[in-house]
């Protein structure tokens, strides 16, 4: 282990911890361990000697007690820095002292009464904890709900039939998410696409099954998928923590994945997460390309984060630096929309739109021509503006978590494309506009039917940008 190494695991043992902290040296590639348990989660430092003169790669890890397949802090990073490592440091700690309230999240599910509803709230609670999430769903009629008051929900969802009392609702429960299920989610028993909802309205994520829609086929793309070794990269940033999530396209396919989860969002993040590969076995080395997707404005491989620790950031140009290894970034839509279109051989032109519920404004992406559309610096999608523009709702409440505000969203999005590129399919990523009829009797309000683009949606927006980020790398490649 090298001095700096040394340095760092004596640094945290002289800090004050949650629990009890041991301190274990072993042989082989992991050189110190330090152990921080509480009766509510247990962490580990490991710092990993690489040997040959290379840095030391620190491993931090955190998970709940009965969680372990899903922790709750996990990253990699490589130590060259004393004072990094020591503010990452703090960051895990501060992820112990969430942990120390170990109840279960309560979510409210009210309607006007009835069997429906209760049994709705029970197939909600299994399919949180088939997501290793601790969440309970608990169902009661509107009017017994607001007559009790708070008892520690932390959002409360709203039935259709009772949709209309929101504000009612909202104000009864100030300070939390109040939001009504879609009709056709609540009417077809969608429970996961109901706990997307919760996950979204309490702005956190849950890694997607993967066999779900599983590399969506990297046969018809391109010859040159099956000669490169690709790293891609997501990330994506909540109120609560950032995650990270990379997986390794190699000649067979996905060979390798994983993620990160922190508590803040900074570019360092994504060069630390490649340089700790090291851990996983991947020689970053032997990489042809590494592609990443980022929400916000991107312009080369300049990108532009306004909640980020440095908020613009070349960072395709930095990971080439450090690395070695050319890089590509793009904005997750362009990326998702590149996906949906390389995984259907239907239309030439396509339309993304992605707006999460919870979310005030969401993102688009174009391909026109099977090029995508970027426009001036980057800007094409940038959708807040049209928004704004076109009179469409703005008070942030009534966006949120209203499914009519968000039809009215989705509406102008392919009105607005529609009249500037008539794309022959729109891709539609909102969990809060799951009626695609809904949504073109919506449209047709505005434009002649004959002329309304093929309507799809998306359920399973992640795995799409998996694949345009891949692809927009391998594009990337052959210019």
């Amino acid at each position: 282990m090298t001095d700096l190494g040394e340095a760092f695991i004596s640094w945290i043992l002289e800090q004050p911890l949650p629990g009890e902290a041991t301190h274990g040296r072993s042989d082989g590639p992991i050189a110190a361990t330090v152990s921080i348990r509480t009766d509510r989660a247990t962490g580990t430092v490991n710092v990993y000697d690489l040997g040959q003169s290379t840095p030391d790669i620190v491993e931090f890890r955190i998970v709940r007690a009965g969680y372990e397949d899903d922790p709750a802090f996990h990253l990699h990073f490589e130590l060259l820095d004393l004072a990094r490592a020591q503010e990452l440091f703090g960051e895990m700690l501060d992820v112990f002292v969430r942990l120390e309230h170990p109840e279960p999240t309560k979510v409210l599910l009210c309607c006007s009464g009835g069997l429906t509803t209760t049994m709705f709230a029970d197939a909600l609670t299994r399919t949180a904890k088939s997501f290793h999430q601790d969440y309970v769903f608990e169902a009661k009629g509107l009017e017994r709900a607001i007559a009790e008051g708070d008892e520690g929900y932390a959002c409360v969802m709203l039935a259709p039939q009772v949709g209309y009392q929101r504000a009612e609702a909202a104000a009864a429960f100030p300070g939390i998410p109040v939001f009504e299920v879609p009709a056709k989610t609540f009417g077809t028993y969608d429970a996961l696409g109901a706990f997307r909802l919760v996950m979204d309205a309490l702005e956190r994520v849950f890694e997607e099954d993967d066999t779900s829609e599983d590399k969506i086929a990297i046969e018809p793309i391109l010859d040159l998928a099956r000669a490169s070794n690709v790293l891609v990269i997501l990330l994506g940033h909540f109120s609560r923590e950032t995650r990270i999530a990379w997986r390794l396209y190699e000649r067979d396919g996905v060979t390798k994945s994983g993620h990160v989860v922190k508590c803040t969002v900074d570019y360092r993040d994504v060069e630390e997460l490649i340089a700790g590969l090291a851990c996983d076995e991947v020689d970053v080395r032997e990489l042809d390309a590494i592609g990443i997707s980022v929400p916000g404005i991107v312009e080369g491989g300049v990108a532009t984060l306004p909640w980020a620790h440095k908020q613009e950031y070349d960072l395709a140009a930095a990971i080439r630096e450090r690395f070695g290894v050319p890089a590509f970034v793009e904005n997750d839509a362009n990326a998702a929309c590149v996906g949906c279109y390389v995984s259907q051989d239907e239309y030439a032109d396509v339309s993304l739109l992605v707006q999460h519920a919870g979310h005030l404004v969401g993102g688009a992406g174009t391909i026109v021509g099977g090029r995508l559309v970027k426009g001036r610096r980057g800007y094409a999608g940038e959708i807040k503006a049209i928004q704004q523009f076109y009179g469409l709702p703005t008070d942030e409440e009534e966006v949120r978590w209203s499914p009519e505000a968000m039809l009215k969203i989705a509406a102008a999005h392919v009105v607005a494309v529609s009249s500037l590129v008539a794309p022959e399919a729109c891709f539609i990523a909102m969990e809060m506009v799951p009626d695609m009829e809904a949504l073109r009797s919506e449209v047709e309000r505005h434009m002649p039917s004959a002329y309304v683009p093929e309507l799809i949606q998306v359920t399973h927006e992640r795995e799409r940008t998996f694949l345009g980020t891949f692809v927009l790398a391998l594009m990337g490649m052959e210019e």
